[in-house]
């Protein structure tokens, strides 16, 4: 298991390339503006270049953040705790949406996505331990019937 300093520089490395990202399709849609103001037509190019760099290299790598970010934290804080702990995603784990849903700590309806979970096995005094993280939307309504959102709940 890494140390909090290195899980800490690891993160703020990958937050780092993500607002570098982030000033890159800035500049670039300045670049449309300013190439707008003498030719509108000429002003796609620009606007497409950042379209394409938002959804190729940014969407990415704000993912890949919140992953590793998420990783680190169930790391150094629930496998701290667990010998051995090995951390999975979702896709990765013997966790499926299924039996989140089943497993009703959730007010889930039944159409609703399982947005992701976590999942963490290890043993604690030589006993095998699993423990996981669902997020799933969770719709509200107000007592006048009126629906007030969609929120994201955790379980």
């Amino acid at each position: 298991m890494a140390s909090v300093k290195s899980s800490f520089d690891e993160v703020k490395a990958a937050y780092q390339k993500m607002r570098t990202n982030l000033l890159i399709v800035l500049l670039i849609i300045l670049a449309a503006l300013i190439v707008g103001w003498f030719s509108p037509r000429l002003s796609l190019i620009p606007t497409a270049a950042a379209a394409v760099v938002w959804l190729k290299v940014y969407r990415p790598g704000v993912k890949a953040y919140a992953s590793l970010a998420t990783e680190k934290n169930l790391e150094q804080t629930v496998g701290k705790r667990l010998y051995n702990a090995t951390i999975t995603e979702k896709g990765g784990s013997s966790l499926t949406a299924a039996m989140v849903r089943n497993a009703e700590l959730l007010p889930i309806v039944e159409k609703a996505e399982v947005l992701c979970f976590w999942q963490v096995a290890g043993s604690r005094r030589r006993i095998p331990v699993v423990t996981s993280d669902a997020t799933a939307p969770l719709s509200l309504s107000r007592p006048d019937g009126k629906k007030s959102g969609t929120y994201l709940s955790g379980a």
